[in-house]
């Protein structure tokens, strides 16, 4: 009896065992299967939210406000430009003389630089290279600004202040302004004059690389390739006109040699009685 009952009680606790089994892989069956429910609907919001427009007024909010910049910047950038012929009154006359006094003879092309660099840039907004582009054009442009002060300006001039540099330059629109003239002392305080050329044309020759994207080296190589070429084919056509020239002097020499040594033309003249006129024969002797 005792063992009959040990054995139903085990089959019993097996039983219950099994039953929490079934029920605890049923439940985590069900809880997979709602995570994995749950995981869909997320990625359908998900997709549908990707899938809907982006509102329609946002951008034309966006493309008028940039029409807009650029087209306030033309007009200025126009009017500033103008305001160098003293044409556009005298606000124009005051603004030509600050642009003058800063730039020099630059500040004629300083407003249409600007207006370019705008127009660069919102055509490439976002990228990298034309941000460093943009950099190389300024750089070219302090540049221009004090060659401008070495060949327009004078150079440098011994006590000669920045404010001497501005009326000097707002007045006349020589030389390189503010710009120009600060550069040019620095320049010449380290490396002399000589050293500033060098200088100023070794940082153009930089700019026009970096904004243009075209190797000044390879170039170099090419336009010399060229010149090379060049003078190879000048100097063999030289050499053939030469000797041709050579060969006709040989030419007229010989035929001058030869009728030099050709015996005279002896004229026979001969009396014929129908008439007093004569007949020459002409022999070689």
């Amino acid at each position: 009896m005792a063992g009959t009952r040990k054995q139903k009680e085990t089959t019993k606790q097996s039983q219950t065992s099994a039953r929490t089994r079934s029920s605890t892989a049923k439940t985590t069956g069900r809880s997979a299967q709602a995570s994995k429910n749950k995981t869909a609907k997320n990625q359908t919001r998900s997709t549908a939210k990707k899938r809907e427009p982006e509102p329609e007024y946002e951008e034309d909010t966006g493309f008028l406000q940039s029409e807009a910049v650029i087209l306030g910047t033309f007009a200025v950038c126009v009017l500033l430009f103008l305001s160098n012929f003293h044409i556009c009154g005298f606000l124009g006359n005051f603004f030509s003389q600050i642009m003058l006094g800063v730039f020099g003879c630059i500040g004629y092309l300083a407003p249409l630089l600007l207006f370019a660099e705008l127009l660069f840039y919102a055509s490439n907004k976002g990228n990298i290279r034309a941000v460093y582009k943009m950099i190389a054009v300024e750089v070219l442009l302090i540049v221009l600004c004090g060659l401008a002060q070495l060949i327009f300006g004078g150079g440098y001039q011994e006590g000669q202040t920045i404010l001497d540099i501005y009326q000097s330059a707002g007045a006349s629109g020589l030389g390189g302004g503010v710009i120009g003239g600060v550069l040019v002392m620095i320049l010449h305080t380290a490396v002399g004059t000589i050293g500033a050329y060098v200088v100023l044309i070794v940082f153009m020759i930089i700019s026009l690389v970096c904004i243009t994207e075209r190797s000044f080296v390879s170039a170099v190589k090419s336009g010399s390739g060229k010149a090379y070429q060049y003078a190879k084919e000048d100097y063999s056509r030289r050499k053939e006109i030469h000797e041709e020239r050579q060969a006709e002097k040989r030419r007229l020499r010989e035929t001058s040699a030869s009728s030099r040594g050709r015996p005279p033309i002896v004229i026979f003249p001969l009396k014929i009685s129908a008439g007093s006129g004569c007949i020459c024969f002409a022999s070689d002797l």
